[in-house]
């Protein structure tokens, strides 16, 4: 069953990517957008291991498995990471000057090349506004290849990908108060009751 459910999301994940493009990012938080003074649980997704040169992989065979990631959060974002299954966690607390850093270490070191799902919970409650923020990704692979997730954007440059987009967005704003569909629908019968009572009044005046 757990083997179904793994291909099953690793072919969700090869879907999304290729609606997403070549260019989109492939360590992402899913969902990466919280409100202002929430929390939001959420998962740091490492789609694939490394490819030749610290490259994507055009496919399975080519990539080396991801063995271990760090995630670099700077302030004033809180985040703290969960324990996952096989792999050991570690974090080094930044300040207001340097990020906090979240190490993940695949206990063998043998890796997976497969979808890595890490459960982090991102504290929202310092900001106010709305604002965007990247968090630059290590990821290192069995074969010693390194992919660094550090750039703004969309672009890959000089051996950057583009990094971890991280996003506090506005509170949606209050739905209108406005009538219920029952409500609507009794208002509607009673119009028409009361259309229908006159104009049986007025047939029986002109009748008699």
């Amino acid at each position: 069953m757990r083997a179904t459910v793994t291909t099953l999301a690793s072919l969700t994940v090869a879907l999304l990517l290729v609606v997403a493009g070549p260019a989109a990012a492939h360590v992402m938080l899913m969902p990466g957008d919280v409100e202002p003074g929430d929390t939001l649980d959420t998962e740091l997704l490492v789609v694939h291991g490394c490819g030749p040169g610290g490259t994507i992989p055009a496919t399975d065979d080519d990539a080396s498995p991801t063995v271990s990631v760090q995630l670099e959060v700077p302030a004033p974002i809180g985040i703290s990471a969960h324990d996952v299954d096989g792999w050991s966690v570690s974090t080094d607390e930044g300040s207001a000057d340097e990020p906090t850093r979240i190490l993940w270490e695949n206990d063998d070191r043998s890796g997976t090349t497969e979808p890595i799902y890490f459960d982090v919970t991102i504290d929202a409650t310092a900001f106010d506004d709305e604002a965007e923020y990247w968090l630059p990704a290590i990821q290192d692979c069995a074969d010693g290849e390194r992919m660094r997730w550090t750039l703004p954007g969309m672009e890959e440059r000089d051996g950057q990908l583009a990094g971890v987009s991280f996003g506090v967005t506005a509170a949606p704003e209050e739905p209108r108060q406005g009538l219920s569909p029952v409500a609507i629908a009794l208002i509607a019968m009673l119009i028409a009751g009361l259309a229908g009572a006159a104009t049986f009044l007025i047939t029986g005046r002109r009748s008699a």
